[in-house]
């Protein structure tokens, strides 16, 4: 964290409020990264998904180049106000137990 740090610091990089960034900054970003990414980022969109092992979304891109977004939809019926979840593993490169392991 003291590299990153002092990286920040070098390039003069502050919050948003123009303090300077502590190391409880950099910590909330790199967990951030790791609990809201999804293989090529963050979104903020997804990030308001709850982890479920088996989930009642999934998150797909579509192949159409033209549309380079990912989209969110549902694997089974859903029952008006029960949570939207999502796998934060890809389920299709994991067992069960390497899954629960892994979380």
């Amino acid at each position: 964290l003291q590299q990153i740090l002092d990286l920040y610091r070098q390039k003069n990089i502050l919050r948003s409020d123009g303090r300077q960034l502590m190391e409880d900054d950099i910590f909330r970003m790199l967990l951030t990264l790791r609990y809201n990414g999804f293989g090529s980022g963050a979104y903020l969109n997804f990030a308001i998904f709850n982890h479920e092992e088996n989930p009642n979304c999934i998150k797909f891109a579509p192949e159409d180049q033209a549309r380079p977004m990912s989209e969110i939809r549902t694997t089974r019926a859903v029952k008006k106000g029960e949570a939207l979840t999502l796998s934060y593993l890809d389920p299709r490169e994991v067992s069960h137990a390497t899954r629960r392991q892994h979380l």
